[in-house]
């Protein structure tokens, strides 16, 4: 087992899976539970598969508001909004921790001189 993870590849490879792993757990809970953030000037909000990030000037949002107006609706509200799924994160994730840990490294050929 030791000789598993001699490689430095490996190592990576078995630390990138994990990582992986985390993300397909978050995305597979926000597609039942939704989890909103809030910060000074940004709002983070996990559902649907996708994470989405929000920003407006000003102070932040009273929660209430965030419930009963819809965030455009809001009194001089300008925003950037960002949406990403978590899909591309996991596969190209599980894509690489594959790669790292299957594949061999170039072997050497040493000649006497």
């Amino acid at each position: 087992m030791r000789d598993f993870f001699k490689s430095w590849r490996r190592k990576l490879g078995c630390i990138t899976l994990l990582m992986a792993v985390v993300v397909t757990i978050a995305w597979v809970r926000s597609l039942f539970i939704g989890d909103l953030v809030l910060l000074r000037e940004y709002e983070i909000l996990c559902q649907e598969g996708a994470i989405s990030w929000v920003w407006h000037p000003g102070p932040p949002p009273i929660p209430d508001l965030l419930v009963s107006i819809p965030l455009a609706d809001r009194p001089g509200f300008k925003h950037f909004d960002m949406c990403v799924p978590y899909w591309p994160f996991a596969t190209t994730l599980t894509l690489l921790s594959c790669y790292l840990m299957l594949s061999t490294g170039r072997r050497r050929d040493r000649q006497a001189t």
